[in-house]
């Protein structure tokens, strides 16, 4: 691991990619004075491991957000509905582009799940193959868009995608889960 791997010294033409997990202060701080960057990465196996990425300046600045699509990458914060949802307010994250793979072998079922249509291909591509972008795969990761338009990452989805269920399993009232999730509970309301 990292942290048994630090560098002694500093090695100023250094990029140190993390990604796996979410990048802790220790390890952050171990790094960050040995290195000339270090880079906060995300990415599932199904989109060919990296389709994010963040460049952390400090430590202070933990949790990092994961960042903005590489190139190539279309990314899309989406409600249950398939919905594009405003800035600061929590979607499952989706990722479409030349890297995202066909589907799982002989898995037909689980790709149909995980593996979608892009219900905005003309939006997709910027300047690359199209069909590269005409499937998106749903990570079940709960994310946000920061004002400064990187993105966060919150949770993974409750595998029933229910916002009742997923509130029962804190133990939170309405009102204190829609603070942790960043919506009003008007809209808490309307999704149960």
């Amino acid at each position: 691991t990292w942290h048994s791997n630090t560098p002694p010294t500093s090695q100023p033409n250094l990029t140190a990619l993390c990604g796996g997990e979410a990048l802790s202060t220790t390890l952050a701080n171990a790094l960050l004075p040995h290195v000339a960057r270090l880079l906060n990465v995300y990415g599932p196996t199904e989109t060919t491991i990296w389709s994010l990425t963040h460049a952390l300046q400090s430590a202070s600045a933990l949790p990092a957000p994961i960042g903005r699509p590489l190139a190539n990458t279309s990314l899309y914060i989406l409600d249950e509905h398939l919905q594009p949802t405003p800035f600061g307010v929590p979607g499952e994250l989706h990722i479409g582009g030349i890297g995202v793979s066909p589907g799982y072998l002989y898995r037909d079922d689980l790709t149909a799940e995980r593996f979608i249509p892009n219900p905005f291909p003309q939006t997709a591509g910027n300047g690359t193959d199209n069909n590269a972008h005409t499937i998106l795969y749903k990570t079940g990761d709960l994310v946000r868009y920061l004002a400064d338009g990187t993105v966060e990452k919150d949770e993974v989805i409750p595998a029933s995608a229910s916002a009742q269920v997923a509130r029962a399993g804190t133990g939170l009232s309405q009102a204190q889960f829609a603070k942790l999730i960043g919506v009003s509970l008007r809209t808490l309301q309307e999704w149960e």
